[in-house]
């Protein structure tokens, strides 16, 4: 609708003036179109959103179209990731910041495009400017698409506690030889693996939390540096690398921590060497789990670390089948409240002579807790130094095993309240 100046004026944009009898100055005449064009403008606008005849018995049905929002709304009528929509007045051209609320028909697979009343078919894009992943939509949901101009984006998709709810395991590629961390990580190959773990981890994170898991796969490579779970909660993750041959895989920490769960997260590691840089001026831990979180291992390995390889900081550590092959400050360090625990009967392989400050170290009411069935040391002989220390009311329980229980060269000790049982 265009703007109606007053009658007889040729400037389209003249303001209206009112009349003054006093200085006998005439007031503008409005025409006709300025009285009925906004009238039909609100009732067109009344009719488009569905509600009832325009009725002069009720002034509210403008504020009523509003609520219902029917003009940005558009079910599908498309394909498996090809949307069809159309809206009411229909659309005959895109314009930046058109926003469309959208009834799902199905779930889509991968990269998908939109269309609104027969328009080119416009891609639809994660937050992060990516393609959308498998059941990014889901059948059914309504969700918000915003044009940038270029592109739809799907509100929410690729942010913590939006769209993209996972509804199904997913699986992300790490390969440090053919990786781009401007990748996807949907697959593993050049055009669509990661570069690095931490990228993986990270788009993991735009996930909020679920039942499901989010598989990180690493390709073998000895140059993966460390990463590290943001403290917010997200998904379950799972990193897994070469199993049968976890020396293949070596992340190693640079004046940090290799690996690191925090806040209240479950992260699963299998298949991977952790290690730290020598005379590592950070806290330099292998496997880190702290306030709060959960971290779960099986087939690792370790090289030389400058602190713990496993360490609980009010949080927990689950140990499987673990190879030692470095030097480090402690084997096991539970503190401040935190739980080291094995499964039953799994196998502690020393497999080259190592010294260590401590086998097993708690303290501040950290506690070590060995199973019933207890463990299957190898090479228990190669280990160098104290066996154990239990601190400031920090437990360490061997179901029985003894004070020699743990492997190495000095007997352990307690102090302050800490006790060996």
């Amino acid at each position: 609708m265009k703007y109606s100046q007053p009658y007889g004026v040729t400037d389209t944009n003249a303001p209206y003036i009112n009349g003054d009898p006093s200085t006998g100055t005439a007031g503008s005449i409005p025409p006709a179109a300025s009285i009925e064009y906004p009238q039909r403008e609100i009732v067109n606008f009344i009719a488009d959103n569905g509600l009832a005849a325009p009725d002069n018995g009720d002034l509210r049905q403008l504020s009523k179209g509003i609520q219902s929002g029917l003009v940005n709304f558009g079910v599908d009528t498309g394909v498996v990731n090809q949307m069809s929509v159309n809206l009411t007045p229909a659309l005959t051209s895109y314009y930046r910041g058109l926003r469309i609320y959208v009834l799902a028909a199905v779930s889509n697979t991968g990269a998908t495009v939109l269309s609104v009343n027969g328009l080119t078919f416009k891609p639809v894009k994660r937050r992060d400017g990516t393609d959308l992943k498998a059941n990014d939509i889901t059948a059914g949901s309504i969700q918000l698409y915003i044009y940038d101009g270029t592109v739809f984006q799907l509100f929410g998709a690729g942010m913590s506690g939006g769209a993209g709810l996972l509804t199904q395991n997913l699986d992300i590629y790490v390969n440090y030889s053919i990786g781009n961390d401007t990748n996807d990580g949907t697959a593993n190959d050049a055009a669509h693996a990661l570069k690095n773990i931490q990228r993986a981890i990270n788009l993991a994170f735009i996930y909020p939390p679920s039942q499901y898991t989010i598989t990180i796969h690493v390709a073998d490579s000895p140059s993966y540096a460390g990463f590290y779970t943001p403290y917010w909660s997200g998904p379950n993750i799972k990193v897994t690398g070469n199993v049968a041959n976890p020396q293949n895989v070596l992340v190693t920490g640079q004046n940090t921590h290799a690996v690191q769960v925090a806040g209240v997260n479950t992260l699963t590691c299998e298949g991977i060497t952790v290690a730290t840089t020598l005379n590592a001026a950070g806290p330099g831990g292998g496997f880190v789990s702290s306030n709060g979180a959960s971290l779960f291992t099986n087939n690792t390995r370790s090289n030389y670390v400058t602190g713990a390889v496993f360490e609980a900081y009010q949080a927990n550590v689950n140990i499987g089948v673990h190879s030692f092959n470095g030097n480090c400050g402690e084997m096991y360090w539970s503190y401040l409240n935190g739980l080291i625990s094995w499964n039953d009967g799994v196998a502690q392989n020393i497999v080259a002579p190592i010294t260590v400050g401590y086998c097993a170290y708690a303290t501040q009411g950290g506690a070590i807790s060995v199973p019933p069935s207890r463990l299957v040391w190898t090479g228990f002989g190669n280990v160098t130094g104290q066996k154990y220390y239990a601190y400031m009311n920090g437990t360490i329980g061997t179901s029985g095993g003894g004070v020699n229980f743990f492997p190495g060269t000095v007997a352990g000790a307690t102090a302050n309240g800490g006790q060996y049982v």
